[in-house]
């Protein structure tokens, strides 16, 4: 589907063109469970100037099958491709011919994916987390077990949702312990104060986002009471976290498939495709730009808003905490963009002003700590459309006015293979430039 479409049609009614081309290209053995061998494969950097060449080059994708890493744009951003041996020379002339920059980032993809795993450490067994690994959802479960134990009076967790695959959605809230009256049976708030509300994990191959929450996590237990910061913020807010909102995606990305990026629930017996981009099927713009309407492709949407059980957990808990929502934070990888509404068309939201002004002064705050730059504006102006995005509902149909998206590092070297040396500090920069925007708020 050509870029930008709004269009959406029955995958049956446009089986007959896709077989041969896109739709072949996307049945690959990981939407049947095997596990997927990236050997040979190479990751592609295009970048295209205007939009006729945009759309050249969203149909060369879409005629080859080739798997988008990131979005085809107008912003001149790079656009990463992950290509199979056996397209690479094809397609490499192609954009050669057209006189686009291109840049091969990888030349092996299975060979960093072998790094990466023996880079990731045992399951954790004991008390201790280890923020310097990529862990997985038992080991994720572990420690939100953990601190809800060590910290009675400040933690409590919840299951929001179950997902297809029978899945917990977990939910984390953290308090200073300054509103919370202990008694024989149990805890009692005495007061509500406004919640901060962060989310990771929608994407299931986007790793080093369930690691910053937990990171986050981590730092609002650990540091209350020593860090001024972190004091401050706890004294005023509560935090809610959900540590990764796409379980069954992120759970196969680890097993099968590395570059899984929807959940895992079934569509259509004819087309045998997989899987819902849960960031598309909010209700708000559902199945508009920025989405696809054939069930293989990595942005299709679902069949209708709120089909998804991770979805409608979401949607249930920001209804349930609407009235103290201060702020509500979901957040990706990669590029290094810090997000507001609109994603659906380039329109200024009525807070356009406010967001622009705590948005400077997050991404100020976020370059202090290692000199990352990240960019910063609406969804739309400064990467590609998105319909059905949970920052356009919260913000447009709950009305919460501080509804961010963000894009963790890096800008494309290592994509979603960042390597985990880079979990720490991208989760203290990622920090930083929260607690700033927190601050900055009015």
């Amino acid at each position: 589907m050509a870029r930008g479409s709004s269009s959406f049609l029955s995958p049956y009614l446009v089986l007959p063109f896709l077989m041969g081309t896109t739709l072949l290209g996307l049945l690959t053995p990981s939407v049947y469970g095997e596990k997927v061998d990236y050997s040979g494969y190479r990751i592609v950097s295009v970048v295209t100037e205007d939009e006729a060449q945009s759309d050249w080059l969203d149909q060369a994708v879409e005629n080859l099958g080739l798997q988008l890493l990131s979005e085809v744009n107008l912003r001149s951003l790079p656009v990463d491709i992950l290509v199979p041996p056996e397209k690479f020379s094809l397609f490499y002339g192609q954009v050669h011919d057209q006189g686009l920059q291109v840049e091969v980032n990888n030349e092996d993809v299975q060979m960093q994916l072998d790094n990466e795993s023996s880079s990731l450490r045992p399951p954790m067994r004991t008390g201790a987390f280890d923020h310097g690994t990529y862990h997985d959802l038992d080991s994720i479960n572990a420690i939100i077990n953990s601190v809800e134990s060590d910290f009675p009076e400040r933690v409590s967790t919840s299951v929001i949702g179950t997902t297809y695959e029978k899945r917990p959605i977990r939910l984390v809230q953290v308090t200073s312990g300054s509103n919370i009256n202990t008694t024989r049976r149990g805890m009692t708030r005495k007061k509500n104060k406004d919640i901060i509300f962060f989310d990771c994990g929608i994407h299931a191959r986007e790793w080093v986002s369930p690691a910053t929450c937990l990171w986050i996590l981590d730092k609002l237990l650990f540091t209350y009471g020593q860090d001024k910061t972190v004091t401050n913020l706890l004294d005023k807010y509560d935090f809610y976290i959900i540590p990764v909102v796409n379980p069954d995606g992120y759970v196969y990305s680890r097993t099968k498939n590395r570059f899984w990026r929807k959940n895992r629930k079934p569509f259509g017996s004819l087309l045998n495709c997989i899987g819902v981009d849960p960031n598309r099927n909010f209700e708000f713009k559902f199945g508009t730009k920025g989405t696809n309407p054939y069930p293989c492709s990595d942005a299709y949407p679902g069949p209708k808003a709120f089909s998804e059980e991770e979805t409608k957990a979401y949607r249930d808990i920001i209804l349930k905490l609407k009235d103290r929502l201060k702020l509500v934070v979901t957040i990706h990888a990669y590029s290094q963009l810090w997000m507001t509404p609109y994603g659906y068309d380039v329109i200024k939201s009525k807070h356009y002003d406010e967001h622009m002004r705590v948005s400077k002064i997050a991404v100020e705050a976020i370059e202090k700590v290692y000199g990352t730059k990240f960019k910063y504006g609406p969804i739309n102006t400064i990467i590609y459309p998105v319909g059905g995005s949970s920052v356009d509902w919260v913000y447009e149909k709950v009305g919460i006015p501080m509804s961010f998206a963000l894009e963790l590092r890096d800008l494309g070297r290592y994509g979603f293979l960042l390597p985990s040396s880079e979990i720490i500090p991208t989760a203290k920069e990622t920090w930083a430039g929260l607690a700033a925007l927190i601050e900055a708020m009015n």
